[in-house]
């Protein structure tokens, strides 16, 4: 999949677009971009809100600026799929 004309597995996504390209193409996993239940938030949310240190895909609950790097909590049930 990394080997695909067109994709260069070394450039570092610029956005939730890219990101989602990228965990696709290079290591190929396929995050769901929907909440399971409403009011949450999705999988993929987490990993760009993660990755672009707190802008990424929730941008917008920040109301469009540009946040700096912060600490995530992240709750989950152990072994729970």
């Amino acid at each position: 999949m990394a080997g695909r004309v067109g994709f260069d597995v070394g450039r570092t996504p610029r956005n939730p677009a890219e990101l989602d390209e990228w965990l696709k193409r290079a290591a190929g996993a396929e995050l769901s971009r929907e909440a399971m239940i409403p009011g949450n938030r999705s999988p993929f949310d987490y990993v760009a809100w993660s990755f672009f240190e707190g802008g990424g895909s929730f941008e917008g609950a920040v109301g469009g600026r540009v946040v700096e790097p912060r600490d995530a909590v992240v709750w989950a049930n152990r072994g729970g799929g």
